[in-house]
């Protein structure tokens, strides 16, 4: 068996093995391209009328209060304050349950815009289809995760198998070009070929970034390359012991870091502000100079009780700089993956990527079944030959 048919075979099967999990995957990816654009039009709580003059923002204390209090009583666990002409967020989780609520108030007036369900927000549903098919996420995600390893193989086989024999016109022209006025069966083989060569970069890219989420080898390679052979610090989270030793004052240490934190940065930035409700944790103070994306977010922490700043520490038991080198891989493979990174052209190419990816495994199981039904008419003819022969 030559090389290019190897190829084919292993392009084969891998696609039959994996195509439903793609094609789900694309889809969801197609749509999730565009979710905030889309939430900007459909959901007008997220947006506020812009201040009076000298009107100034809610410290978090008083946000968390009234969400609280919408919330009758249950603890929240955050406050997000986004730029100018932005409803802030306070979030509630419950463990019991395992349900997320955004309470959405505006920061000027306190008012309650909207009480939200995260589990029935359509993006979420959408989100969780594109990372565990809506199936338990230690299935699910691994599912998905492994069918994208997979994809991206089948993306090195099919440019493998596209390539054409040599660059004469006729040989360039099938392998750029759709010939449209073909039969269909042609068209759907053009379709197969031509816009997965086209997207190619693209999609290698989605489905190498995509990885870094749901494959812990993978995302830990990328890390020891980036580290220059350093290994991730382990995930254990260290108990702080300097806060058994204060009063209660985390409202205040919450309002002092705002006042401090948020005068010190434009108003498009985003800040946000966690609510720990364990007396052993810090408080967490997330700022993204740039809301379009993350990769420039970074994290501090800070005693809840005096304010003082934990500089040489994380929540990682490694020193800040490996996490911040682990959130930075992390935020910016996010970005990449959904072509924020790029602004509106790259959102709209890991559109055209993510319809084209989808298309793959069902021109691709299209002309799997041709070849079938042609192999089994081809044998009944070769049957009735030697019956006719014999006869």
């Amino acid at each position: 068996m030559s090389f290019k048919k190897l190829v084919g075979k292993l392009h084969l099967w891998l696609g039959l093995a994996s195509g439903l999990v793609v094609f789900l995957v694309s889809i969801t990816g197609c749509i999730l391209a565009f979710e905030h654009e889309i939430k900007s039009i459909t959901l007008p709580f997220l947006y506020v009328s812009p201040p009076e003059e000298k009107q100034t923002q809610l410290p978090p204390s008083r946000l968390i209060e009234l969400g609280e209090k919408e919330m009758n009583g249950s603890k929240a666990s955050g406050v997000y304050y986004y730029e100018t002409g932005k409803s802030t967020v306070v979030r509630f989780f419950s463990k019991e349950t395992k349900t997320a609520y955004n309470v959405y108030i505006n920061p000027y007036t306190g008012k309650i815009l909207k009480v939200w369900n995260t589990e029935e927000d359509f993006f979420r549903i959408i989100l969780n289809g594109h990372f565990n098919l809506w199936i338990p996420r230690p299935v699910g995600s691994y599912i998905v995760s492994y069918a994208t390893l997979i994809f991206s193989i089948l993306l090195l086989t099919g440019i493998i198998l596209w390539w054409p024999k040599n660059l004469k016109k006729t040989n360039t022209d099938k392998s750029f070009k759709i010939k449209w006025n073909a039969k269909w069966r042609r068209v759907n083989y053009d379709l197969h070929n031509v816009p997965g060569f086209y997207i190619f970069f693209i999609a290698l890219t989605l489905a190498l970034t995509g990885m870094m989420f749901g494959i812990e080898w993978w995302n830990n390679s990328i890390y020891r390359i980036a580290s220059a052979g350093r290994t991730k610090a382990e995930r254990i989270e260290p108990i702080w012991d300097t806060l058994h030793t204060h009063a209660n004052n985390k409202d205040k240490t919450l309002d002092h870091l705002w006042s401090q934190i948020s005068s010190g940065h434009v108003n498009t930035y985003s800040i946000s502000f966690s609510n720990p409700a364990d007396a052993a944790k810090p408080i967490v103070v997330t700022i993204n100079p740039n809301p379009g994306t993350y990769y420039q977010s970074y994290s501090k922490y800070f005693d809840q009780y005096t304010g003082k700043e934990f500089t040489g520490i994380n929540l990682f038991n490694g020193h800040a700089e490996e996490l911040k080198l682990e959130r930075f891989l992390h935020n910016l493979s996010y970005d990449i993956h959904v072509g924020e990174i790029a602004g509106l052209p790259g959102k709209i190419l890991a559109f055209a990527a993510s319809f084209v990816c989808a298309s793959l495994p069902v021109s691709g199981f299209i002309i799997w079944l041709g070849r079938k039904k042609k192999e089994k008419k081809n044998s009944r003819q070769a049957v009735k030959i030697k019956l006719q022969t014999n006869a």
